[in-house]
């Protein structure tokens, strides 16, 4: 490892760099899954009455400005798609509202599918970048 960091002394930049760009595709992501959001919502209410308490708090938050709060406007949903259920992760949601969530049609959900992938790979390679650069050179 230590020959290849030495052969390629950019490399986190690199990573950095890319993560970068790729924020740029998740503020893209999550304009267009603004809609989604918007339906996703209006048929979870129509259904269960209200939304889970961290998600009704965080109902106007967006990833520009506040985006810790858009993490739990939109963490019930990509919570729900991408993690199995447990009380820890779907805070104030039955097994019902959990399966409500995952049975939506594809067409809803694929953007939060897409951007939660983004988030981890993205993350992972900024992460990465950070180390190789910071503790490595």
């Amino acid at each position: 490892m230590k020959n290849f960091l030495n052969s390629h002394p950019n490399i986190g930049l690199l990573l950095i760099a890319i993560s970068a760009i790729g924020m740029l595709f998740i503020l893209i992501v999550s304009a267009v899954n603004k809609l989604a959001y918007k339906k996703i919502i209006k048929l979870y209410i129509g259904k269960y009455s209200r939304l889970p308490l961290t998600a009704a708090l965080a109902k106007e938050a967006s990833l520009v400005a506040t985006p810790g709060a858009y993490h739990a406007k939109v963490g019930f949903i990509m919570g729900s798609l991408m993690l199995p259920y447990n009380k820890i992760t779907n805070h104030d949601m039955t097994r019902e509202q959990y399966d409500y969530i995952n049975n939506l049609p594809l067409k809803l959900t694929i953007g939060f599918r897409v951007e939660a992938f983004l988030w981890v790979v993205i993350g992972t390679g900024m992460v990465f970048g950070f180390i190789l650069e910071f503790v490595f050179n």
